[in-house]
Order: C-alpha cells, then structure tokens, then sequence
C-alpha cells in the first residue's frame, strides 16, 4: 500500500499529465471548417448585431495555426486571418497573432482558451471553447474606470473595485457538414 503523500503525488501527476494531454489537443480538436453566427448584446441584453460567420482552421505547422474568419459572407471587407502560435504546451501558453503587429497572450486553462487585454479605456475578455459539438467565443468587454469601489468589513477585508460591462460578443459555429477534409 503506498504512504498517503506517495499517493497524492501521484494523482497529482497523473492529473498534471492529462491536463497537458487535453492541452496540446486544444488547437488541434479545433482544426476544421465551421459555419455559424456572431451576436453583439448590450446593456438589458439587447441584441445589437448578429452576423453569419464562417471559421477554417487549420494546421500551418506543429506550433502554429491559421484562423480565417469571414463575417456577414462578406470575403472581401468581413475577412480577417489571425495565427495562433504555440508558445510552451506544457503551460498551456499561446499567442494570437493579429497579422498586424499585434500580439495577444492566452493561456488554455480549464478547457478555455483565455486572453485579456487593453485596447485604449476598455479591457477585454476573449474565451474560447469546444461545447458538445460547437466552438464558442465569448469576448466581454468593460471601461478601465471602476463604477464602484468598496471596502468589507473585518480585519482583512480589502478594497473591491466593480466595473460596468459595456458589451458581450458570442460566436458560436458548428463544423460544416458540407466542407471536404
């Protein structure tokens, strides 16, 4: 029978061995054609915009991927390529490449694909994951101003900022049943 902290180091390994299994799989699991719509909500979730999109993804290279998006069917003006490249599997850490001289941070992190970032006073929140047989991306974004601060009471308590969100992005594609692998 093993001690009771031998156990626990193993499950503990072995649970760090599936997570960067299910890591490096991510990209790859995502790898296709996709079809599906793009929806903008504001404030009382009202619907602001809704688009159809289409997604190929594919494998440039065993550390980089090729996301090609057209909105509104529009491959002219609604067309965007971004590359995602790997930076350490075991960490989970990619970058997405804008093809424009920016580059975001993302970490996947509990079957999400996660960035945050800044864009002038607003911040942003991009997830993105496989749900069943869709992928979704929900990007949230907020002012960098807080709407309100408080404090809790007790010893401990610490200073708590809210902020208001301004705006929710949804993007949900199936996999094109009519695409050629």
């Amino acid at each position: 029978m093993m001690p009771r902290m031998s156990r626990l180091a193993a499950l503990m390994l072995t649970s760090a061995v599936f997570q960067v299994g299910a890591q490096g799989a991510a990209p790859d699991a995502w790898v296709g054609k996709w079809k599906g719509s793009l929806a903008t909500y504001g404030a009382a979730d009202t619907l602001r915009l809704s688009v159809p999109v289409t997604l190929e993804i594919t494998k440039e290279s065993p550390i980089a991927y090729k996301w090609h998006t057209v909105y509104a069917a529009d491959t002219t003006r609604g067309a965007k390529d971004y590359r995602m490249r790997v930076i350490d599997v075991a960490a989970g850490r990619y970058v997405t490449d804008e093809s424009n001289g920016i580059l975001i941070d993302a970490i996947f992190m509990g079957g999400a694909l996660i960035s945050v970032f800044q864009v002038g006073e607003r911040m942003f929140e991009n997830r993105i994951t496989l749900v069943g047989d869709a992928l979704v991306q929900d990007l949230i974004w907020w002012r960098t101003t807080s709407e309100r601060t408080t404090t809790g009471s007790g010893g401990r308590a610490a200073e708590v900022q809210a902020f208001r969100i301004d705006g929710r992005q949804r993007t949900v594609v199936h996999r094109d049943s009519t695409a050629r692998r």
